[in-house]
This record gives structure tokens, sequence and C-alpha cells, in this order.
């Protein structure tokens, strides 16, 4: 299991198959944050924003019994195709990646059973929950990245 849990905080930590959050959004400009391409439902905030919104629930989940969740779908969504400020937008980012590393603090602790269901829920369990957050990730990032390449902002050296 020691090596299962090496894997799942590797990706968490952006060190695995995929590129990170922090190096898809590395010298994207703030002031494009809010451009919606023709065709596509969201921009780049509405993805970070998603991205934060999503990890903060799943991981708000695996330690709290008490925790509610956004209302679905409208909850995990920006009201804003942008950003109010580049305050909340670097923000944001730092929310997200802030997240990523209590999951992966979750996985590291020892006391903590993966496979054993949370006492809440209905037989989730924190395996579950980390393949989520990182299998959720990677396919927002990977809009990301491809929204980046159609703003002709694509990511460098990847």
């Amino acid at each position: 299991m020691k090596e299962i849990t090496k894997h799942l905080i590797n990706s968490l930590r952006g060190k695995g198959a995929h590129i990170s959050l922090v190096e898809a959004l590395k010298e994207f400009p703030f002031t494009m944050a809010g451009t919606k391409i023709d065709g596509l439902e969201h921009s780049v905030w509405m993805l970070v924003y998603h991205i934060w919104i999503c990890a903060y629930d799943i991981v708000e989940f695996s330690i709290r019994a008490d925790h509610k969740s956004p209302e679905y779908p409208s909850g995990y969504w920006p009201e804003n195709n942008a950003p109010l400020s580049e305050q909340e937008w670097n923000k944001t980012i730092n929310d997200a990646v802030k997240e990523m590393e209590r999951m992966a603090e979750l996985l590291e602790d020892e006391s903590n059973d993966l496979t054993a269901p949370f006492p809440w829920g209905s037989g989730q369990n924190l395996f579950r929950e980390a393949l989520i957050l990182i299998d959720h990730n990677s396919y927002h990032i990977a809009q990301l990245i491809d929204l980046r390449a159609l703003l002709k902002v694509p990511v460098k050296d990847w």
C-alpha cells in the first residue's frame, strides 16, 4: 500500500503523468483569464475556480462528517467568466494547490486507512477520494492546456 500511496501523492503534487496546475498556468496573462472561445463553455478562470472548489469539497468531505457540499452543479462554478481581481485569481490558484497538498498530507498520515470506508457517506474512502481528485484535476488541466493553445498562449516546454 505504501507504493500506491507514493504514486497518489506524486500525482497530487504534479509529479505524475500529467502537468501540474501551476505549470499549466505558468506565464498565463491574468488579463486573459476571463476570455471565452466561441463554442466552448468555460474560460481559464472558470476552470481554475472549478478545480479549486471541487478539490476543497473532496478534501473536506474526506475529513469531516458535517461538511456540506456546494449545490450541484451551480455551486461548483464561479458566477463570473473572469476573476474580480488579480488577487482573487492568485488566491484561487494558491488555494487549489493547498487542497492538493492537504489531500497528500492525509495520504501521508499513516494513521489513516486508505481503504476503510468513512463513517459518513455511502462507502467512500480516502483512496477513492484521492483517485477522484487526481482524475478530476487531470481532466480539467488538459482543458486548460487546450484552451491556452486556442488563446494562442500555449504552455512552453511541454
